[in-house]
């Protein structure tokens, strides 16, 4: 049955780091679009460096 728990700090970031692991939500999926187009781009640019 569901239950309402009031946390903060380090244990409300942890408690939150696990419903979204239940929700399928990736740390990425906070950030805005420009970072990460950045972060992507970067991902990219490291990858060819990599290939060649």
């Amino acid at each position: 049955s569901p239950f309402t728990e009031e946390l903060d700090g380090l244990m409300a970031i942890c408690l939150q780091h696990e419903i979204d692991h239940l929700e399928g939500k990736l740390f990425v999926d906070y950030l805005s679009a420009l970072k990460r187009q950045r972060i992507r781009g970067k991902l990219v640019k490291d990858q060819k460096r990599r290939d060649s």
